[in-house]
């Protein structure tokens, strides 16, 4: 049973997932082309996510591992895009304060979503 969430994925990746001809469909052929671009999507993620945390071990060079990790992980889970998480982590000294533990990871995002809006307006 597909829940909403698997229909709007399906209907988001719809050119990628489904063959040019409708006679080429097959149901074991559109459910491994889902498992195919879900895991292809997670790794995508995972490698954003590895290149968020090495910028924060140059704007913290200083700090134990255990703690980066764990303020990475509670920074990247507000992030729901991975090419926002591609530009945290080119940006990294932009948007993490220069002390670690004033480091508030909604600060963070709050701080990514006025550059990013004021980008888009200047854009426009």
């Amino acid at each position: 049973m597909l829940d909403l969430e698997d229909v709007k994925f399906l209907i988001r990746y719809a050119p990628r997932l489904f063959p040019e001809t409708a006679e080429q469909v097959t149901g074991e052929l559109i459910a491994n082309n889902v498992i195919d671009l879900q895991t292809q999507l997670a790794k995508e993620r995972m490698e954003a996510i590895k290149n968020v945390e090495t910028a924060m071990k140059g704007v913290y060079p200083q700090v134990d591992p255990p703690r980066l990790v764990s303020l990475c992980e509670e920074t990247t889970a507000l992030f729901k895009r991975v090419v926002d998480l591609k530009k945290l982590a080119a940006d990294a000294q932009t948007f993490f304060p220069t002390e670690f533990d004033s480091a508030d990871p909604k600060e963070i995002r709050r701080s990514f979503l006025i550059a990013k809006r004021e980008a888009e307006e200047e854009d426009a």
